[in-house]
């Protein structure tokens, strides 16, 4: 079995901003925003088909990245049975997470219940 130690690693940005390069112990990588995507796209996979797996419910001992200023906009699908909710953020790009349309029309349903009188007495502000 492999050590599972993690060679040094180090992270520095371009002066202009458009190459990262990443230095795992001796190795380094320069990469521009598309393959920096890419690579964060292939270790996502990675980690999805690892043990233990993602828990599927989040409880308070559960890691997960906060994301702030993330927009999001709506898609049906083209078989209109799911919807999907893509994500804009400014640390992984867009991500979007596909939901059957009864799942969606729940999380509709709870966000109006639980949200839609204060954003209706917010808009009179």
């Amino acid at each position: 079995m492999a050590d599972p130690s993690f060679p040094e690693t180090t992270f520095s940005l371009s002066e202009d901003g458009t190459l990262a390069t990443i230095r795992l112990g001796a190795e380094a990588i320069v990469a521009d925003a598309a393959s920096l995507e890419d690579l964060i796209g292939h270790l996502g996979l990675l980690r999805s088909r690892m043990q233990p797996e993602v828990p599927a419910e989040l409880v308070p001992e559960a890691r997960y990245l906060q994301i702030d200023g993330a927009a999001m906009t709506v898609a049906e699908s083209e078989d209109r049975q799911s919807v999907g909710f893509l994500f804009r953020t400014p640390t992984y790009g867009w991500i979007a997470c596909g939901l059957p349309l009864p799942q969606a029309v729940a999380m509709g349903r709870h966000l109006v219940a639980t949200f839609g009188g204060r954003a209706a007495s917010s808009a009179n502000d």
